[in-house]
């Protein structure tokens, strides 16, 4: 009997649902029970409850802010909001409101930032440089598997990264290489070619992982 799996997967979930007949994890199939699923289903509404209380703490606390605060007041709040950001992108369902008001928060955080005037000019780069990362972070966040990968305790072993990128999405693929450095690129490219050669001695011919190989080797094409 087929596994069943929640309409709206979380991260621990969607870590099963991602190797389930999937020729590319053959090894692990057993592992993946119902029980299992079920466990995990359980973890991502633990993880979930735990994100709106946080999220409705920090709520009750911006509301009681003072008019005027220390700036390190304010940069707890902001690491506070990434924070919750982070684990909003993880969680199952779509929580567009939640992630449209942290977002709506940290524009907040970041124009009191701005209206005491920065005079020192290293302080207002600094200040443009994590701007314009954060929003580079909170668009590669926008896929569901790159905040699994980035989260600090993911489901994903370092020996499964390979499997997992050939079996994404072309998009997503392309998202989730871009975390890595040359080194590491080159060493995956070189796993996922060996995995592919492996599956196919055994019958496995997989002609869209070839293709999503042939994806992940394009930026070691490239002069440097």
């Amino acid at each position: 009997m087929p596994l069943q799996f929640s309409a709206q997967l979380g991260c621990w979930e969607r870590y099963l649902q991602r190797k389930y007949q999937n020729p590319l994890f053959l090894d692990q199939q057993r592992q993946i029970t119902q029980r299992a699923v079920d466990e995990a289903r359980a973890r991502d509404e633990a993880e979930r409850r735990q994100f709106y209380q946080s999220f409705q703490s920090l709520l009750e606390d911006v509301a009681q802010l003072h008019a005027r605060v220390e700036a390190e007041v304010i940069l707890r709040f902001k690491e506070r909001v990434d924070t919750l950001y982070e684990q909003c992108a993880q969680l199952a369902g779509d929580l567009t409101q939640e992630k449209s008001g942290l977002r709506k928060l940290i524009a907040l955080i970041m124009d009191s930032i701005w209206s005491v005037g920065i005079e020192n000019p290293e302080l207002a780069a600094q200040l443009r440089q994590e701007e314009a990362a954060r929003e580079a972070q909170y668009a590669l966040l926008d896929y569901p598997f790159v905040a699994h990968l980035l989260r600090a305790e993911s489901p994903v072993q370092d020996e499964e990264i390979v499997p997992f990128l050939l079996a994404e999405k072309e998009d997503v693929l392309r998202a989730a290489m871009s975390l890595f450095t040359k080194e590491q690129q080159s060493a995956f490219c070189d796993q996922a070619r060996h995995l592919l050669l492996q599956l196919q001695d055994m019958g496995y011919t997989l002609p869209e992982a070839w293709i999503h190989l042939a994806i992940m080797e394009q930026p070691l094409l490239r002069p440097n």
